[in-house]
């Protein structure tokens, strides 16, 4: 197949403004305030504070926190973690950067493939006036590159230092990859796409692998086993193996011949098979708990979701067998969304993390979909034309989930229950204005599309839920995430330093926490923490203590103050970091 050539805008001069668009909301989403506030437990802490112990021991093989062995997750984030610290210090910054750039990338190869593969030949455009004087392949980049960035789960795992940022983007890329190789780009994005999945394997595991196998088996497999025979021959499948081989194999050889079987039983049996086949930390959800996860993160485009996918005819296999391989990418989309969907469905573990490889997908779809509308021929801005009903009712469907955000975000003191680990927390949601900025910024979304469904105007309804987004973007990142950190983890990171600040003796004993364990103490103390899960059992856990050290000369005992009251401990004579309290022990 001979390449295929560039889309071409309809104007390259606005080019400079498009991606310089992207730049900015990339910056406001993913960057901005990014170092701001202090880690969040429980997870984020776990992953820093591994890295750290990466950074100071040099020992880049085996994980640890807070003295055990973790083997949760392979070392890809730790490695990325622990080389930022050395180049920006140990700080929030250096913790997050790394799933940062990821989902920058992210936007970056996504917003790429689309401007090279979402002009279909088969369409046909308004090329006389397009919608400032874009093309459709522009449009799709434009919107397909806003919706990546601002989806609420890309802002979430895009700024938190954990591996699964890391992983998408490996996974993205490998997809976007393989689909630039089978559209005739050149077959060395086959090697792009087989890098990426030994990176991915060395981010998050055998899932790696498995998630881009479901989807393009199920891509290739749809347009007909010759079809999908004839495109495993030109991906080179044992050269590829051979990559995979040699990005992945020496840290997993390394850290299997150092621990052996208890790292085979624990990492591959524990933490993947495990949580596909029973529930793993208590993480079970109902059948319908993904549907809810795609409405909620992707929203609010997730609402178009159906009507994309219906647009696209992919039951009329023939059609699609006699398209040429360039003009695939919404079939190719679709098989992606909906593999990674029913895998996890399945699974019997349930995070709404899991979703977060499938988001790429989803924004594509509603992307190609949108630039359609926008250059497609009739002018659909023409007041006379009909716009066909599943349009309506999508777009008055898009209407009433703009309005229903905006009474939730009203609502969020009432709807947040409590939580005694930020007991203020419906206060500092108040004091940061954060229910009128809800209010506002999706009541804004849903006026203007009111306007825009009075105006006949529904191929622009994507403004709408766009300043929705932005306005989303602005109040979590300006006020939202201050609320949460004051409330929930300065008291916490304050006693914390406390305990690193000591420089007598007393630095040397123990510290224990008695109740809910919280992985950002040993963080920012720089300590190990022995938890104790039941407050009942502290007195004999100190006997214990007393016991097996020598010579022992006391313990620092943490936790909230009602998790003291129940270790019979008294606040009189110890430091009060409401809601938590450190208690001095001299004698168990």
């Amino acid at each position: 197949m001979q390449p295929i050539k560039m889309s071409q805008p309809g104007s390259q001069r606005h080019s400079f403004w498009i991606w310089g668009w992207l730049g900015l909301i990339s910056y406001l989403a993913l960057f901005w305030h990014l170092g701001a506030v202090g880690l969040v437990d429980e997870t984020e802490p776990i992953f820093a504070e591994t890295s750290r112990q990466m950074w100071i021991t040099g020992d880049w093989i085996t994980p640890t926190f807070n003295g055990l062995e973790r083997f949760d997750k392979p070392p890809l984030i730790y490695w990325l973690q622990a080389t930022a610290y050395y180049l920006l210090g140990l700080n929030e910054w250096a913790v997050r950067i790394p799933s940062a750039i990821a989902a920058l990338v992210q936007v970056v190869f996504g917003a790429a493939t689309l401007l090279r593969f979402g002009g279909s030949r088969g369409h046909q455009e308004n090329l006389t006036q397009p919608p400032w004087g874009l093309s459709r392949a522009w449009w799709a980049a434009l919107l397909g590159g806003t919706l990546l960035a601002t989806t609420p789960l890309t802002l979430v795992w895009g700024r938190t230092g954990v591996s699964d940022m890391v992983l998408v983007a490996c996974v993205s890329g490998a997809m976007w990859a393989f689909f630039w190789a089978y559209a005739g780009s050149g077959r060395h994005w086959y090697l792009v796409f087989y890098t990426l999945l030994g990176l991915g394997i060395l981010a998050k595991g055998p899932v790696a692998l498995v998630l881009p196998g479901l989807s393009l088996g199920l891509f290739l497999l749809w347009l007909g086993r010759d079809h999908a025979l004839k495109v495993m021959r030109e991906m080179g499948l044992i050269a590829g193996t051979v990559v995979v081989l040699v990005i992945t194999l020496p840290w997993y050889v390394a850290v299997i011949g150092r621990h052996g079987w208890a790292y085979v039983q624990d990492f591959f049996g524990y933490h993947n098979v495990a949580r596909f086949t029973q529930v793993v930390n208590n993480h079970s959800a109902p059948w319908y708990f993904y549907g809810l996860v795609v409405l909620v993160g992707f929203l609010p485009y997730s609402v178009h979701l159906p009507l994309v996918m219906a647009r696209l005819r992919f039951w009329q296999r023939q059609r699609w067998r006699g398209i040429p391989r360039d003009q695939h990418l919404g079939l190719f989309a679709l098989c992606w969304f909906g593999a990674v969907f029913g895998f996890f469905s399945m699974a019997v573990t349930k995070l709404p993390s899991y979703l977060l490889p499938l988001m790429p997908a989803a924004a594509m779809l509603v992307a190609l979909e949108w630039s359609r509308q926008l250059t497609a021929v009739p002018d659909l801005s023409q007041s006379h034309h009909r716009i066909p009903w599943p349009d309506w009712i999508t777009g008055i469907l898009n209407a009433a989930f703009l309005a229903v955000l905006a009474g939730l975000g009203w609502q969020l003191p009432r709807l947040l229950g409590p939580d005694d680990a930020a007991p203020d927390l419906t206060a500092a949601i108040q004091t940061f204005h954060l229910p009128t900025g809800s209010l506002v910024g999706w009541g804004l979304a849903f006026g203007l599309a009111v306007v825009l469904l009075g105006l006949r105007q529904v191929r622009w309804l994507w403004t709408a839920n766009v300043l929705g987004s932005l306005g989303l973007v602005v109040l979590l990142f300006s006020s939202a995430i201050f609320a949460l950190n004051d409330a929930r983890q300065v008291p916490l990171r304050e006693l914390a330093l406390e305990l690193r600040a000591d420089t007598s003796e007393a630095q040397q004993d123990p510290v224990l926490m008695v109740g809910v364990f919280k992985p950002s103490l040993v963080f920012y103390s720089q300590r190990t923490i022995i938890p104790v899960p039941d407050p009942g059992q502290l007195s004999q856990v100190l006997q214990d203590l007393a016991a097996t050290t020598e010579p022992f000369t006391g313990a620092w005992v943490v936790g909230l103050k009602q998790d003291l009251v129940l270790a019979q401990l008294s606040l009189d004579e110890g430091q009060d970091f409401d809601p938590y309290g450190l208690v001095r022990i001299e004698d168990p």
